[in-house]
């Protein structure tokens, strides 16, 4: 097997790596309530940017409180793609939504750190 056959054999192991780990960061952060339903929830400023985007997306605009028009994000363009995810899914899954377009992001980031490494190193 020549290098670059083993380059893209570690690439690939990686992104599976990187795949199983997202998945089992979103299954931890599952848990069943007491009507036996699973809720999926977002911790800390994940969850204050959700509640921007939620008000966004019930047209509220990006507040807070309804009439309070005080910013209290730092991601705007992370609080538009929440907004989308609350407008097309129930409250319940919208955060399910969000992880796992972050999961998608992440991979994405992988392969691109892997693509820059790979030419880093053919150039040397």
């Amino acid at each position: 097997m020549n290098s670059t056959a083993r380059w893209r054999l570690a690439r690939r192991l990686a992104l599976v790596a990187f795949g199983l780990a997202g998945a089992r960061l979103i299954a931890n952060s599952a848990c069943v309530g007491l009507d036996g339903r699973t809720y999926f929830c977002l911790f800390d400023d994940g969850m204050i940017s959700m509640r921007y985007a939620r008000n966004m997306a019930a047209g509220l605009g990006p507040v807070w409180n309804p009439g309070e028009w005080v910013e209290g994000y730092t991601n705007p363009l992370w609080v538009a793609f929440m907004s989308v995810a609350c407008a097309l899914f129930a409250p319940s899954t919208a955060c399910l939504a969000v992880q796992i377009l972050g999961l998608g992001i992440w991979l994405l980031l992988g392969v691109t750190a892997a693509r820059t490494a790979e030419g880093l190193l053919d150039s040397s």
